[in-house]
């Protein structure tokens, strides 16, 4: 299975730098404009389905998509952000403000971080990551699929496929409407490419 893996187009958040998790913010203009220059890059290739966050940002994004082709849309919670708690809404300047312990252990060691208000920690997400792939692996073998998900989901499906532990999981970056491709064989699965942009060059 090819698995081509976009984050959604930019929001109103993304360009103020505010944490989203799971607060359902809606696609930018510029986020929606991002998402048509990915869906003319991506219209030669044989595409199976797409798989989308319930997430608003994720739906449009990936109604974006398929807007000159007949792929169809299958929401997927599994994909949905991490639950950022109380951090939602603010910027890491404000984060640091308010909770600086906190966000000290986010930056150094992630994969032990909890963020505070019931948020969710990267292992919980790694499981919904984990479960997503072994869905789509066991039904899609031999295809391409693609999903519209958000910046940690993105970074974890890379993660599980390179082998990168967790606690590393900050050394990825994946922006906004970027395409990483992961290829699955029966012996090994490949990174083919990571948060690639070439498709915004020009400018939204």
């Amino acid at each position: 299975m090819r698995l081509i893996v976009v984050r959604h187009g930019e929001t109103e958040w993304n360009q103020q730098k505010r944490t989203q998790g799971m607060s359902d913010t809606p696609l930018a203009p510029r986020g929606h404009r991002q998402a048509l220059r990915l869906a003319a890059r991506l219209r030669s290739m044989p595409v199976q389905c797409v798989f989308s966050s319930p997430l608003a940002r994720a739906v449009d994004t990936a109604k974006a998509l398929t807007l000159h082709k007949n792929w169809p849309i299958m929401v997927d919670s599994d994909l949905r952000e991490i639950n950022f708690g109380s951090w939602e809404g603010l910027t890491f300047e404000e984060i640091g403000k308010n909770y600086p312990d906190e966000l000290a252990v986010w930056n150094a060691s992630p994969d032990r971080c909890q963020p505070p208000g019931e948020g969710e920690t990267l292992s919980q997400v790694a499981e919904r990551v984990d479960a997503f792939l072994e869905r789509a692996k066991a039904k899609y073998t031999g295809k391409i699929v693609l999903a519209v998900t958000h910046s940690i989901p993105c970074k974890l499906l890379i993660a599980r496929t390179i082998g990168l532990p967790l606690q590393n999981l900050h050394a990825l970056r994946v922006d906004n409407v970027s395409m990483s491709i992961l290829d699955f064989y029966q012996d090994r699965s490949v990174l083919r490419l990571c948060n690639d942009t070439t498709h915004l060059q020009e400018g939204v």
